[in-house]
């Protein structure tokens, strides 16, 4: 199930890798206001996550510049 979604996901992310960034972007605020909401260990992982998100930004924009 999961192999099949992670093909969709990169099968999205070659056609239109705004709206897959943007659909990742989503399901990780979603997971991290869960976590947070529910523990403080949550506002950790928020850091740590924020600090991705934005690397990920970072280098998702050199690559499409790159491209």
């Amino acid at each position: 199930m999961f192999e099949e979604l992670i093909d969709r996901f990169d099968d999205l992310k070659d056609d239109n890798p705004l709206l897959a960034y943007f659909i990742a972007g989503a399901i990780t605020a979603a997971i991290i206001y869960i976590l947070y909401t529910f523990s403080t260990l949550g506002w950790i992982v928020l850091a740590i996550v924020v600090l991705m998100v934005i690397g990920w930004i970072v280098v998702s924009v050199i690559d499409f510049i790159m491209w």
